[in-house]
């Protein structure tokens, strides 16, 4: 075996006795020593200033080489060619010191000659004490050597676990009892390396836990507020369980409870119910209805903490009813009253409500003699929209004819009783276009995101190198981020601009706003104009507030009702429902659902995004008719039957139809895949 120390120090009361135990346990001869006298020792007087000689010996390199040869014959069993082991005379292995455990009691026996001192090592439980000096690691001893050992006993010990909720309403608390354990020298043969092992000889029990001393630690952690008395026992009864007990429960606030507007006009009456399609009928009202009432706020209760803290509840906001044309405000302004016939609208401006009665304006065509219609409330058509002509309303508007190359575009629901051929139907007025937009919004807001989330990472790299920020600004890195990883973001910011710069109607002051800063801060060289990255989060609150304020406008989504859609457009904010044949090369968009449920039910060659769900009937077909439909959350899709190639997608995954199903539904599950279930025709 190779030489384990190269170098030992060691004391005698002479050098030579210090010189004569190191040679030992190095197990080398005088002439393969280095040797250096650190201290020759005091004999003193008496005995009294007396200090032991120190010495430090190490194997010399020269002869390093030649002792491991010699071990490694040895290990071999190979004789020299007298047969006898004469590879180094002046050392004998046969008599090494060995070290034993009996009866509890460390026994050490020193070697003969110059073999090797035996070694010991404290195991766990074990503090060794070796000439009044600590030691932890594999030691050399002799019995001339003074050899303590302490056995350190495992105390037992009681803990009680706390665990508050975040809100610090709930606590709960849980007993582990560690028992203890004595333990004891465990007896080993002898060695010439000896580890000193313990085994138990008792196990001790901690002390049992009494209610006071429960009452005592929740007092101590500060637990005054709902303790249950009761659950103390069973938490003394049931130690080290896996789950904690509720010990104690304050009380959780109760939030003050908002005033709203109650709008009766949209609140559905039994005998009203009309089935699937009942949903559409254009609401009237007549002068001196009650058309609105205000529900005063709530306030809240505050709740409290197990610790005795307060929690104060949040505080109720209040409300305003603001009226417009065709109706008044009665009973201390609590009460909208219609002033006349009409059509009842409210618009949302936070929790405030906007309430007007629009009247309704009826034509049997529009045509060359009506000319286009714009009108400030509902539109009835008796008969046909011809060719050409556009019909445009701040209400509703409902065609009991045809609809033939024409535009209707409404504020509120469209119903067309009969066919729609290569129109444009717009039911939701901005809305429908701010449904369209919303998924822009968002596309932008997250990109936005991740370029200030990187940016700032690349800055707080130590190796990052900043001189040109500061002396240009942040808008240097913002402008590398977009140019290399976030290409998408002016290419988005653009969209957005051609999408609310395009459509006809004036669109919301706020939209414009953040539309024109997002243009100016992000397209072409407008990023290298930004100082700071923190401009990003400026931006990031303007999406956030005017996609706010876009959902707040939209909080009553309006529909379109068709019975056959060809070679047509339609966009509404709410629903698509088509109740008759079907819907044929055509492009519908909804916020909500879109729904072609009628006899026979079919879409072909139609590009469908819906907002919550899409049902068909009877999807794509044999031919090769592009289709495709999509819905922009999480929603559901379902079509009795689907032909192949047509092309499904929920949220960001995609799915296209291999074969001819039946019963086909779609949805995305928790874990954001994409699911079908089917059944092949």
């Amino acid at each position: 075996m190779p030489v384990e120390n190269t170098c030992i120090t060691t004391e005698g009361v002479t050098v030579e006795e210090a010189v004569n135990k190191a040679l030992k346990a190095l197990r080398i001869s005088r002439e393969q020593a280095k040797i250096e006298i650190l201290d020759e020792g005091k004999h003193g007087f008496l005995g009294m200033g007396a200090r032991p000689a120190k010495v430090k010996v190490c194997v010399r390199e020269d002869a390093m080489a030649e002792i491991e040869l010699t071990d490694l014959l040895i290990a071999l069993d190979i004789k020299d060619e007298t047969g006898q082991e004469n590879y180094r005379s002046k050392v004998v292995y046969k008599d090494f010191g060995v070290a034993a455990v009996k009866k509890g009691e460390l026994i050490i026996t020193n070697p003969v000659a110059e073999g090797k001192y035996a070694t010991i090592t404290p195991g766990k439980h074990v503090n060794l004490l070796i000439n009044g000096k600590k030691v932890e690691n594999e030691t050399y001893v002799s019995e001339e050597d003074k050899v303590h050992i302490d056995i350190v006993n495992d105390e037992p010990v009681n803990t009680i676990e706390l665990k508050l909720s975040e809100d610090k309403v709930e606590a709960r608390i849980r007993l582990i009892r560690h028992p203890g354990a004595n333990y004891r020298l465990k007896d080993q043969p002898r060695t010439n390396k000896l580890t000193l092992l313990t085994e138990v000889a008792e196990v001790v029990e901690p002390p049992p836990v009494t209610p006071d001393d429960i009452k005592r630690f929740l007092q101590e952690n500060n637990i005054i507020e709902g303790v249950y008395q009761d659950v103390i026992e069973q938490v003394i009864a049931n130690p080290n369980s896996k789950e904690s007990f509720l010990i104690a429960r304050g009380q959780r606030p109760v939030d003050g409870v908002d005033a709203y507007v109650r709008c009766l006009f949209l609140e559905n009456k039994p005998d009203e119910e009309e089935g699937l399609f009942g949903r559409n009928k254009l609401i009237s009202v007549s002068k001196g209805d009650v058309i609105a009432v205000k529900v005063p706020p709530q306030e809240g209760v505050d709740g409290r903490t197990v610790t005795g803290e307060k929690i104060k509840a949040r505080p109720a906001v209040d409300c305003s009813i603001i009226v417009k044309g065709g109706c008044e405000l009665v009973d201390n302004g609590r009460k909208v009253v219609a002033s006349i016939d009409g059509r009842p609208v409210v618009e949302y401006n936070g929790q405030n409500a906007v309430l007007t009665v629009e009247p309704v304006l009826e034509v049997t065509n529009v045509d060359g003699i009506t000319g286009d219609i714009k009108f400030s409330g509902d539109v009835r058509v008796t008969g046909e929209v011809r060719e050409g002509y556009k019909v445009e309303a701040t209400g509703n508007i409902e065609v009991f004819g045809d609809v033939t190359r024409a535009t209707l575009k409404a504020r509120g629901s469209v119903k067309v009783h009969k066919m729609v051929l290569g129109s444009t139907i717009v039911a939701g007025g901005l809305a429908a276009l701010y449904t369209s937009i919303l998924p822009l919004l968002k596309e932008i807001r997250d990109l936005v995101d991740k370029t200030y989330t990187v940016a700032l990472q690349l800055k707080q790299v130590p190796g990052f190198k900043t001189s040109d920020l500061q002396t240009r600004g942040d808008g240097q890195l913002i402008q590398l981020l977009i140019d290399s990883k976030f290409h998408n973001v002016p290419k988005a910011v653009s969209e957005l601009v051609a999408a609310v710069s395009s459509e006809e109607q004036v669109v919301h002051e706020e939209v414009i706003n953040v539309v024109t800063l997002l243009q100016k801060s992000l397209c072409g060289l407008g990023p290298l104009h930004l100082d700071k990255i923190d401009y990003l989060l400026i931006l990031i609150k303007g999406l956030d507030q005017v996609t706010d304020f876009i959902n707040n406008y939209m909080r009553k989504a309006e529909c379109i009702t068709v019975r056959y859609v060809q070679n047509s457009t339609l966009l509404s904010s709410g629903d698509v429902i088509i109740e008759g044949q079907g819907c044929y090369i055509s492009t519908v968009t909804a916020g909500g659902e879109v729904i072609v449920a009628g006899n026979p039910g079919i879409a072909r060659g139609v590009k469908i995004t819906a907002g919550r769900s899409i049902t068909v009937k009877e999807l794509g077909s044999a031919f090769d008719t592009q289709t495709s439909v999509a819905i922009k959350g999480t929603g559901k899709f379902s079509a009795e039957l689907i032909h192949p190639n047509v092309i499904v997608q929920i949220g960001t995954e995609k799915y296209r139809v291999d074969n001819l199903y039946r019963n086909f539904n779609a949805y995305v599950n928790h874990e954001g895949r994409l699911i079908t279930d089917k059944l092949k025709a």
